[in-house]
């Protein structure tokens, strides 16, 4: 029984030439990008909680509202970003 191979394309493939001043820049804004989001996640998780702690939910409602805030902190982590690029 013969094993079917793709052919391989790796040889055919022209990549175009990019400079390394725009291969930097790229670097640091997917860097900006996963700092701006870390740091909504992080805003947003204890915000949620916090919120839950101040209305004296129990831990479980304290838990699902830091969920909740963590969500919106990557949403308003990545439009931060978004309006530095």
């Amino acid at each position: 029984m013969q094993k079917l191979r793709a052919p391989c394309l790796i040889g055919k493939l022209q990549y175009p030439r990019i400079s390394r001043h725009f291969l930097s820049s790229l670097q640091l804004l997917y860097c900006m990008n996963k700092l701006c989001i870390f740091a909504g996640t992080l805003l947003g998780s204890y915000g949620g909680w916090f919120l839950g702690e101040a209305l004296g939910l129990g831990f479980w409602w304290s838990f699902v509202i830091s969920g909740i805030g963590s969500v919106v902190g990557v949403w308003a982590g990545w439009k931060v970003a978004r309006k530095l690029e």
